[in-house]
């Protein structure tokens, strides 16, 4: 091969390997998008699901006209219905989610509960064979500490554990709707029934 085709190889060379990173990068920002979507679709949907649940309390309410001692009591076990069915619904709806929409899910709790020093991923083992392979790699850089992904599992009904040393970061969405179980409750005693 002389000079010339030398520089010419180089030059193709070159390009395609520009073609390619260019590639990537706007694949990447597709999968952004597609993700941000997806994310907005969920909040949609859960809204939706909430004025539902408002209107048929509302109705419920209405129709009622019994003793006020028996409205309490009927009110209370409603309440406690009606954020049983909430929490369980929206747990099932984490868990179902696409495979895209889940990891990004999980990615959002990660970056938000993440410690600045190296830690551990524990995922169960349903969620670690669909695991994305680049899962860590693009999700490393927007942690203040790396994480590696444990070889142990959990049983877990969806969500993660981050391991740092003897501390644990349960994740597990059921875990999070229990911590957050009274201002959820707060929240939906407030949307439903006005309390």
């Amino acid at each position: 091969m002389n000079g010339l085709e030398q520089i010419k190889q180089t030059i193709l060379d070159d390009a395609k390997a520009e073609a390619a990173r260019r590639m990537e990068t706007a694949k990447a920002r597709a999968d952004e998008i597609i993700g941000n979507a997806r994310a907005a679709a969920q909040v949609e949907l859960a809204r939706r699901e909430a004025e539902t649940v408002r209107r048929a309390a509302a109705i419920a309410a209405a129709a009622e006209s019994g003793a006020q001692g028996l409205r309490r009591r009927d009110a209370l076990a409603a309440r406690r219905t009606a954020v049983e069915r909430v929490l369980e619904r929206v747990h099932r709806q984490l868990c179902a989610l696409p495979d895209v929409a889940y990891f990004e899910a999980l990615e959002a709790l990660i970056v938000r509960n993440a410690e600045p020093r190296p830690g551990l991923l524990i995922v169960s083992g349903a969620d670690r064979k669909r695991l994305p392979a680049e899962f860590l790699t693009a999700l490393n850089p927007k942690l203040p500490g790396e994480l590696s992904l444990a070889a142990e599992t959990r049983d877990l009904q969806g969500g993660c554990v981050l391991k740092y040393g003897d501390i644990e970061v349960n994740l597990a969405f059921v875990a999070i709707l229990e911590a957050e179980r009274e201002q959820i409750e707060d929240l939906i005693c407030r949307e439903l029934f006005g309390a």
